[in-house]
């Protein structure tokens, strides 16, 4: 017969404030999810993000978005970009000057 899965009267219950929340420093389950892993549908929807980049094209795609839509990309860049530290203070400023085109071609003397 496999052990029950009830705890004994010898098994110490975690305390618990009047309200029925655990006290501070109460770990109810120290054996739960490891801190910083993710959960399924974060797995998911990362996944799919990367398969619709694939399909758009890849850095490609994200080339043409700079040279097409300079605005679109920039705030891009700002939601994926990590925030600046705390120690340079301030938020995290993209420039874009003239967009995003390519250099002349030809002969510059023409």
């Amino acid at each position: 017969m496999p052990p029950s899965k009830e705890p004994d009267e010898n098994t110490p219950k975690p305390k618990r404030a009047a309200n029925g929340t655990y006290l501070p420093g109460v770990c109810p389950n120290p054996s739960g999810r490891p801190r910083g892993s993710r959960n399924a549908v974060t797995m998911t929807l990362k996944d799919g993000i990367e398969e619709a980049y694939l399909q758009l094209g890849g850095i490609e795609w994200l080339v043409r978005l700079g040279q097409e839509e300079p605005r679109v990309f920039a705030s891009l860049l700002s939601k994926l970009l990590p925030p600046p530290a705390p120690e340079e203070g301030g938020e995290t400023v993209i420039r874009i000057i003239g967009g995003f085109t390519s250099p002349p071609r030809g002969d510059p003397d023409d």
